[in-house]
């Protein structure tokens, strides 16, 4: 990650260098998660987080971009999941969906787009239920069926 982040200082306007430190920071911040190191693993999602939205700034439709982001989001939720802090949990998820959604309206052929935008639905309804607000976790689900009963029609066409 030093190495990345020496690259990106030297060449701020590189987007493949700040990319790839965004995913290292991501990746990092799972890595640390699962070893139980929650402040740094958020303190990881964070970073991820502020420099896909950098990237955002530059780029504001790129799929890949708003995918990542969207993933980040979805990584801190699981976190904060795993924590019980779910309320924070649904404000993560709420912008997993957002970006997952924004990258597959971007490129709706993409089945990779719509598989990670039907997982984040699936947590964020989890998350909802967890804090018993099944009313909002019912209209996600429904979401995500019309998202899964939308690809099965593509694919019977």
């Amino acid at each position: 990650i030093k190495l990345q982040q020496h690259l990106v200082s030297q060449a701020p306007l590189a987007g493949s260098y700040t990319r790839d430190l965004a995913i290292s920071y991501n990746n990092l911040g799972m890595v640390q998660s699962r070893d139980a190191r929650f402040a740094a693993a958020e303190d990881s999602f964070r970073q991820s987080i502020v420099l896909q939205r950098r990237l955002l700034s530059a780029m504001p439709t790129d799929a890949r971009t708003l995918s990542n982001l969207g993933g980040a989001y979805n990584n801190l939720g699981l976190l904060f999941v795993s924590q019980h802090r779910y309320a924070d949990a649904e404000g993560a998820y709420q912008q997993a969906v957002r970006y997952q959604k924004q990258a597959f309206e971007s490129a709706p052929a993409s089945t990779r787009y719509r598989e990670l935008l039907s997982n984040h639905y699936a947590n964020y309804s989890k998350c909802l239920t967890s804090q018993r607000k099944q009313a909002a976790a019912d209209r996600i689900a429904a979401e995500r069926s019309s998202l899964l009963a939308s690809q099965h029609r593509n694919t019977t066409d």
